[in-house]
C-alpha cells in the first residue's frame, strides 16, 4: 500500500521587522566584555609563556655553541703555546743559528760587559779576558 500524503499550500507572507525595536541586554554585554578580558588574559599569558619557553630554549643552544667555540679555542691556545715552545727551544735557535745563518761563538776578543754605574747608567767596556760563562767554547 502506498501512502498518500497531502500537501497543503504554504502561504508565504512577507514580515516587516523593520518597526522592531532591539533593545540592548546591559546585563549580557557586561558578561561578553568579562568574558573577552578573561580571554585576553589567558591568551597573553600563553603567549607569553610560549615566548619565554623559545627564548630559553635558544639561550641554551646559544650557551652550547659558545661553549663549543671557547673549547675551541682553549686548543688551540694549546696549540700555539706548545708551538710556542717548540720554536723558543735554545737548542734549536742555536742549529738554526750555526746552520742556516753561519754564526760562531765569539772569540774572547769579541766578548763586551756591561758595568752598572752608580748613577744607573751602563757603561760597554772591554774586558782583557772575559768569564767563561759568557765564552762558549768549541760550539
Amino acid at each position: 500500500m502506498a501512502a498518500v500524503t497531502a500537501t497543503a499550500p504554504i502561504q508565504t507572507r512577507k514580515v516587516n521587522n523593520g518597526v522592531i525595536l532591539r533593545e540592548i541586554d546591559h546585563r549580557h554585554v557586561k558578561d561578553f566584555v568579562v568574558s573577552m578580558f578573561v580571554g585576553m588574559v589567558l591568551m597573553l599569558s600563553i603567549l607569553f609563556y610560549v615566548w619565554q619557553r623559545n627564548e630559553f630554549i635558544r639561550a641554551g643552544y646559544e650557551q652550547e655553541r659558545l661553549r663549543k667555540e671557547l673549547e675551541s679555542q682553549l686548543e688551540q691556545q694549546r696549540q700555539l703555546i706548545t708551538q710556542r715552545s717548540a720554536l723558543q727551544a735554545p737548542d734549536r735557535i742555536d742549529t738554526l743559528a750555526r746552520g742556516r745563518l753561519g754564526l760562531v761563538s765569539p772569540g774572547e776578543d769579541q766578548v763586551f760587559l756591561l758595568e752598572c754605574g752608580a748613577n744607573g747608567q751602563s757603561e760597554m767596556s772591554r774586558v782583557d779576558r772575559a768569564p767563561e760563562s759568557l765564552i762558549d767554547s768549541g760550539q
